[in-house]
């Protein structure tokens, strides 16, 4: 049985092996933790908010990133691709995507639609991140997450991040994870400030003495739809957001109050 008294514990036990640089592999024990996780997130989020699961590329040609009005603000976080001998395919640079969602809002672009809510927890996600912040379980340079992105009209848009909130705090409820609601950053930076500010979920982590990020729950009003020309099929203005939740951080809260076989008798059928 597992439960953490220090970051170091996540090698000790196996969860997580350090492949240097930022990089680690799950092993299978903390694999099983972590799809037990992604189960419970489906029950608490997919379900009751009728979620669709898709899988979205993970990495898309520059000019997308230039539409998201990413460039000249995540420069330092992004990874380029480029083949690496001639090929007879891509030969421009492609990013990887750091938010996971930014490919869903170009495959939707100059499209017309009345509402989406989509899940993905296909990742990785990819950082640059600085080697000098590295944590293990906290901070990577490719991690995991459950995505869930909701466009709408502005009144549904709120109202789905307002539930997906209280169904987190439920979540933590139930697990006994001591967590607060605050007002975060977000990931996308906005000339403007948004029209409904963004919501975090933290949770306490006893041995570390900290507060975790483990979920960013944002309404990003008619940023993202405006910058892509998506909107309802009357021509009316639609909002979008989206819930995205730390899947090695929230294996590290639940295993900083639980060891491992609890967390997996706890999320069985």
């Amino acid at each position: 049985m597992v439960k953490l008294q220090e970051l170091s514990d996540l090698f000790k036990y196996k969860i997580l092996k350090d492949c240097k640089n930022g990089h680690y592999i799950i092993l299978p024990h903390g694999t099983r933790i972590l799809n037990t996780l992604y189960k419970a997130l489906e029950r608490a989020l997919s379900v009751p908010l009728q979620f669709e699961e898709v899988t979205l590329p993970k990495a898309a040609p520059v000019p997308v990133f230039v539409r998201a009005e990413m460039l000249g603000k995540w420069d330092a976080y992004l990874l380029a691709v480029t083949p690496f001998s001639t090929t007879q395919g891509v030969t421009e640079q492609y990013l990887l995507d750091p938010l996971q969602c930014t490919v869903l809002y170009e495959s939707l672009k100059d499209e017309r639609i009345d509402n989406l809510r989509w899940y993905d927890r296909s990742g990785p996600t990819y950082r640059n991140e600085d080697l000098r912040t590295i944590l293990p379980g906290i901070k990577h340079r490719e991690f995991h997450r459950a995505e869930f992105v909701y466009i709408g009209k502005p009144e549904e848009v709120t109202y789905v991040r307002g539930q997906g909130i209280s169904q987190l705090e439920q979540l933590c409820q139930r697990t006994g994870l001591l967590h607060r609601i605050v007002e975060g950053t977000g990931c996308y930076e906005f000339d403007t400030d948004p029209q409904v500010s963004i919501r975090d979920l933290e949770v306490y982590i006893p041995f570390l003495d900290m507060w975790l990020e483990v979920a960013g729950c944002s309404v990003l009003g008619n940023n993202m739809t405006r910058r892509f020309n998506i909107r309802a099929t009357d021509e009316s203005e639609l909002w979008s957001g989206c819930i995205g939740i730390g899947m090695e951080r929230l294996l590290v809260s639940m295993l900083s109050y639980h060891d491992s076989e609890s967390i997996l008798q706890m999320f069985e059928e």
